[in-house]
């Protein structure tokens, strides 16, 4: 190898390993990342169900949604899994999902994101607020 060839990126790796070696690492933080609210996304979590609106931001696991709206049953036309939900849509009769959040929700463990295509955005808006 000839150091006077060496790509930045290789330097960087090299500047990592020499802070690891001599102790001065630091642990690397979580990335905050802000998205602009214009498409609607399926969140799913660990321990708070599945949600659908708008990801403001996400750091690490945790997921910042505005007009989140629960769901609770779904059925969807095509398949049955939430990736053939955000692809295709759903039944809107056959589905209960809670009213939109008015204030936005904070997701701790979430564990997928999955974008919708604007024909399941459309069908997913269409299922009326369940009414206990």
């Amino acid at each position: 190898m000839n150091i006077d060839e060496l790509t930045i990126g290789e330097l960087r790796q090299v500047a990592k390993l020499a802070h690891a070696i001599d102790g001065t690492s630091k642990p690397q933080t979580q990335t905050q990342t802000h998205i602009p609210p214009t498409r609607k996304s399926i969140v799913r979590s660990r321990d708070q169900g599945v949600v659908y609106g708008y990801v403001l931001s996400v750091e690490g696991r945790k997921v910042v949604v505005a007009e989140a709206r629960q769901m609770w049953k779904w059925k969807t036309p095509n398949g049955f899994v939430l990736i053939d939900m955000a692809t295709h849509g759903v039944d809107a009769p056959e589905c209960k999902f809670s009213a939109p959040s008015e204030l936005p929700i904070v997701m701790l463990e979430a564990c997928s994101i999955i974008d919708l295509t604007d024909t399941s955005q459309k069908s997913l808006d269409a299922v009326p607020n369940h009414r206990g």
